[in-house]
């Protein structure tokens, strides 16, 4: 009799409750069957870059498209779908400009692990409120008020100097009033905007030795001065108290978030030092610039063309330090110990971190905007190239190794439909893969797919 084709396996929703650990069984065969698949149908598998069926560990075919041919599964084997597409790493695209009417608009656009962008997922926020020489902005960032609903705009400003905001402003593209409020104030304590798991997206400030989180989707009518911080009493497993003696402080501290860290410069009496902190469990890092340094870099963000920024390299897993020397020259380190390695370290004390690589470049077009204490003239890419924005020709994308990176991405840019000019300060794009928690936040579900196999079964 004739081998008849048969269904093997049929699965029409797999995902990532199957595939999160980077495995699923579809089959096991015993010492006396087999199976010879015949045909592979799947749907809802294209973006999958990275899954395939395997056969005893052995990648034996992607499943991005039906197959056809004979597939043989030997006895006392395993058929899987392995995977590292799973879990799912969504990426943020956030950009923030300054325009030329006094608008800060701030967009993010949520993006497949493959770049391709999600149908319907962009966020679009913009405020009234001016961006004086002064108080320039360095970050903005979305936050939600449980208690009224409505949507703000929240920004980080300082005078390059002494003086810092914590501002917030309701979201003009969600028809609010548009009412600017003062949330917080310091000196010398620059603000910066993170994520934690526990309060989620989070303005932060080191205010003299304590690190102080504004959870911004609290309950609040309003955000005031009143809008009280967030000071934990430990972090993770309670290795880390809240104090950090290596504050900012002196003159022109610089603070940025990036990739749930926040990356500091204390001031011009300490221009040798780097310091970050692990926004998750408040683990500390010193890198010593002037230590064993070739060649020996040491920051001076204070005067008004430079800045500071920190990009994520996947290549390698590393952090990569940037900043601007002058108009016209950018400096960078990367960090030795990896990401994955940083995350992991939970002690009581600081960790010393290293340079792997370092080196400067001038920027290969035109130079940075130096007539204005500049808001913020950094971002960077998926990759971890920089994005730096020039004077003549919108935001320019740059290696390590001073190249251009594509084209120039134009000054005039549209959002939510309309087209802005920026107002030679603030405008940036910066990139950020996001944690299974933070998907989840933005209603960010993986994706799900089918696969059914035929063949036939053979017994001996």
């Amino acid at each position: 009799m004739a081998d008849t084709l048969k269904q093997i396996y049929s699965a029409t929703a797999l995902g990532g409750t199957e595939l999160d650990d980077g495995e699923h069984t579809l089959l096991t065969t015993n010492s006396t069957t087999s199976f010879v698949i015949k045909d592979m149908l799947v749907n809802g598998s294209s973006s999958l870059k990275n899954t395939f069926l395997a056969i005893n560990d052995f990648n034996t075919s992607d499943v991005t498209a039906n197959a056809t041919g004979s597939l043989i599964v030997p006895p006392s084997s395993t058929l899987k779908i392995k995977t590292t597409d799973y879990p799912f790493s969504f990426i943020e695209q956030k950009d923030m400009m300054g325009t030329s009417a006094n608008n800060t608009v701030i967009s993010k656009t949520f993006l497949n692990p493959d770049g391709s962008e999600l149908s319907g997922a962009t966020k679009l926020g913009y405020t009234q409120v001016s961006t004086p020489n002064n108080t320039e902005v360095v970050d903005v960032e979305f936050g939600k008020s449980s208690h009224d609903d409505k949507e703000y705009i929240f920004h980080a400003k300082h005078d390059m100097n002494s003086s810092q905001v914590l501002a917030a402003t309701e979201n003009g593209a969600e028809n609010h009033t548009n009412t600017n409020h003062n949330v917080s104030t310091g000196s010398y304590d620059p603000y910066a905007f993170g994520y934690n798991s526990t309060y989620g997206h989070i303005a932060v400030q080191l205010y003299s030795t304590s690190l102080r989180y504004w959870p911004l989707n609290s309950s609040y009518t309003t955000p005031s001065a009143n809008l009280s911080p967030v000071t934990p009493s430990n972090f993770g497993n309670g290795n880390r108290s809240n104090s950090y003696s290596n504050q900012t402080q002196s003159s022109y501290p610089y603070m940025v978030g990036a990739h749930n860290f926040i990356w500091y410069w204390r001031g011009n009496s300490y221009l040798g030092e780097m310091w970050a902190i692990n926004l998750e469990n408040g683990q500390d890092f010193f890198c010593n610039l002037g230590q064993n340094a070739s060649p020996h870099y040491n920051f001076n963000v204070g005067s008004d063309a430079n800045h500071m920024v920190v990009s994520y390299r996947p290549s390698d897993d590393r952090f990569i330090v940037w900043w601007a020397s002058n108009g016209s020259t950018i400096r960078w380190f990367v960090i030795s110990e990896t990401a994955t390695q940083m995350r992991a370290v939970n002690q009581t004390t600081y960790s010393t971190i290293t340079k792997h690589e370092s080196g400067s470049f001038s920027v290969p077009q035109n130079s940075m905007h130096t007539s204005y204490r500049n808001s913020n003239v950094l971002g960077f890419d998926i990759n971890g190239n920089l994005i730096y924005h020039n004077s003549g020709q919108g935001l320019t994308v740059v290696g390590t190794d001073g190249v251009q990176v594509g084209s120039n991405i134009p000054s005039a840019r549209t959002f939510g439909g309309a087209t802005h000019s920026d107002d030679s300060r603030l405008n940036t794009r910066r990139f950020k893969r996001l944690s299974q928690a933070e998907a989840t936040a933005n209603n960010l579900i993986a994706p799900t797919f089918g696969i059914q196999l035929l063949g036939v079964r053979v017994t001996t």
